[in-house]
């Protein structure tokens, strides 16, 4: 199944079968080697509240701890045939969330970064941080700025990109797209400077607290939140959620059991180009791209 240039094209049914087959793999990878994870954020949500999926979600989250997390990296090269593990700066994976991926599938996410993967789980590592919540907050709200702003110098537009975007963006917008292209270079090299010092901090950090710092709705959670897991349905298989995973979601969330407004139940992610047959380059992408 190949689906190219339209969220709306992709057969969701077969990719969401070949998240769940991905997800098993992993599951099966990380109980045959020790290493412990939980779903975390819509996966979790969808686990307790409808016993698989969020109907519109289309990803798969898992949180680990920074020293599992680790492992799994040690065994890269231990990991079962067709998966692969990437982390930001391999391959031109642009990210901050390492991925677990099946790499006898294609999807390369955004036109405009051009990188290819396959069908993935998101991986969290959950960092130690200091027990003063409103610093962990400031921090990371500094961290996300400077990201999306390293992130946007890394993106590649072409020429019917500017033209589209001409027509439909508010001039300053377009302005400052046009800042961000030609400058790419030294704001790269200036956002990059600062996420690395950020990180450093990050990483000499201590206290009774964790915190994904690379995720959505990233906040300072007790440690305690993530001790022990519990085992739950999610399409037809048995993974792990958090044992006080009432408590997770509540914090984050709010009522997570209620469903949100009709016109919010819909996926945020973007699918350029899908191919869940076989796993192709980037380079191979763009030449079945222009042969279409």
């Amino acid at each position: 199944m190949v689906t190219k240039g339209n969220i709306d094209l992709y057969d969701d049914k077969a990719y969401k079968a070949k998240l769940v087959q991905t997800l098993q793999a992993f599951t099966r990878f990380c109980e045959a080697n020790g290493l412990a994870y939980m779903a975390c954020a819509g996966t979790c949500i969808g686990a307790v509240r409808h016993h698989g999926f969020i109907p519109w979600d289309d990803d798969i989250d898992v949180f680990m701890s920074r020293a599992d997390f680790e492992r799994l990296v040690s065994l890269k090269n231990k990991l079962p045939e067709g998966y692969s593990l990437v982390q930001e700066g391999e391959n031109g994976y642009y990210a901050p969330i390492p991925k677990f991926y099946d790499n006898r599938t294609t999807l390369w996410e955004e036109k405009s970064l051009p990188a290819v993967i396959g069908a993935y789980i998101d991986i969290f590592p959950l960092d130690e941080c200091d027990d003063d919540a409103d610093y962990c907050k400031r921090l990371k709200k500094e961290y996300e700025y400077c990201y999306l702003h390293h992130m946007d110098s890394r993106r590649k537009w072409l020429f019917e990109d500017f033209v589209d975007m001409a027509l439909h963006l508010h001039p300053m917008g377009f302005i400052r797209l046009l800042k961000n292209t030609f400058y790419h270079a030294p704001k790269a090299a200036y956002y990059k400077k600062r996420l690395d010092g950020i990180r450093k901090k990050m990483q000499e950090m201590k206290g009774s607290y964790v915190i994904p710092w690379d995720g959505l709705y990233a906040t300072p959670y007790p440690k305690r939140l993530f001790e022990k897991t519990v085992p739950c349905d999610f399409e037809g298989l048995t993974i792990q959620i958090p044992a006080m995973y009432d408590e997770y979601l509540t914090q984050t969330y709010g009522n997570y059991m209620q469903l949100p407004p009709v016109e919010k139940r819909k996926s945020t992610h973007s699918h350029f180009y899908l191919d869940l047959d076989r796993g192709m380059t980037l380079d191979e992408v763009r030449k079945m791209i222009r042969m279409k």
